[in-house]
């Protein structure tokens, strides 16, 4: 009877020691999952993160550097003297055809096109645009005058107009993306400078994307339209 009572306390002691041991490798081990699922986590707000810096970069167009080196001339390179719009231009377009340049528009238009334009100074194609900035979806769009090129590759802005977009002129941010008149559209602008740092120009890039040209040239009235092709 002793010698039971011996072995039963023995094989208790060790089931209480091995017991013992086993918490001690289950603690071990779940603070080790711990200190894991704590990694995974700043892992997946890191990787939020980049996701998220990701789905705001500028589109890429066709128009970027990379690409810009294809254009007979690219966007650092190109100029255009055009000293004869600027604000006082702008105030009388809004006078004449009382839509003031960069004030808010209720809405984008439908049908998007023809839209009617005036022959300024004689030899400037200009019409006045529905505009809205791509990242910023719920922002009210508003009215840009636009100088028509069929001579420029790019579209432009001034800094007046990025100030109407954003609030700010004082950004580094060089390149804007626009719907322009229609909402489907997403048009890569360029910041103005240079000779014609105060002018919005209407590119041919974007009169390809619309699909639209200058059409109904009553050169004596002062007039045309901008309609689909």
């Amino acid at each position: 009877m002793l010698s039971l009572f011996r072995v039963t306390r023995h094989n208790v002691a060790r089931f209480a020691s091995n017991r013992s041991a086993f918490a001690d490798f289950d603690k071990k081990h779940k603070d080790q999952l711990e200190g894991l699922r704590k990694q995974l986590e700043a892992m997946k707000t890191e990787v939020d993160g980049l996701m998220n810096q990701i789905e705001n970069l500028p589109m890429r167009t066709p128009y970027d550097e990379k690409w810009q080196a294809y254009l007979a001339v690219p966007y650092k390179d190109y100029d255009v003297a055009m000293p004869d719009i600027g604000n006082e231009d702008y105030n009388s377009l809004a006078y004449y055809y009382e839509i003031e340049n960069l004030s808010p528009a209720n809405s984008f238009p439908s049908p998007a096109f023809p839209v009617a334009g005036t022959i300024h100074h004689s030899n400037r194609f200009m019409v006045p645009l529905v505009c809205q900035l791509i990242e910023k979806p719920d922002s009210q769009p508003i009215n840009i005058w636009f100088l028509v090129d069929t001579g420029a590759p790019y579209t432009c802005i001034s800094l007046k107009t990025v100030e109407a977009l954003i609030g700010t002129r004082d950004t580094d941010q060089r390149v804007f993306n626009l719907h322009i008149q229609e909402k489907s559209t997403k048009i890569q602008c360029q910041v103005s400078k240079s000779n014609f740092r105060h002018v919005n120009i209407l590119g041919t890039d974007a009169l390809e994307q619309l699909n639209v040209s200058i059409f109904n040239v009553p050169w004596k009235r002062g007039q045309f339209k901008l309609d689909k092709i």
